[in-house]
């Protein structure tokens, strides 16, 4: 899988409104920046049954999840990040967690 760095949402889906179910990502590291996740980089939708199994390295943190880099009223549903996280920065402040880097409320 090949990131689009330029890309506002990262991610294996960069932005999603529908119902994303039932798909796992495996593998030995990508990179990630921005608003990024590894199944969707920005949720307004439905994530159920996903699982990420591959490390993320960050550069330049923003907003990184191993599900979903930022939810804006969607919803997730049974999904697992087993991979690690790794930010190499300290300029740059942001949000890195194993599912959700961030979550607004509507």
């Amino acid at each position: 899988m090949a990131i689009d760095d330029n890309a506002e949402y990262q991610g294996l889906f960069g932005y999603n409104k529908g119902t994303i179910r039932n798909i796992g990502v495996e593998g030995e590291e990508i990179q990630l920046s921005k608003i990024a996740g590894v199944i969707v980089g920005f949720n307004e939708g439905t994530i159920e049954s996903c699982y990420n199994k591959v490390n993320i390295v960050s550069d330049e943190l923003d907003t990184i999840g191993g599900i979903v880099g930022k939810t804006q009223g969607g919803t997730i549903n049974r999904c697992y990040n087993s991979g690690n996280l790794r930010c190499n920065t300290s300029t740059k402040f942001g949000s890195a967690c194993g599912i959700v880097g961030s979550n607004v409320g509507r």
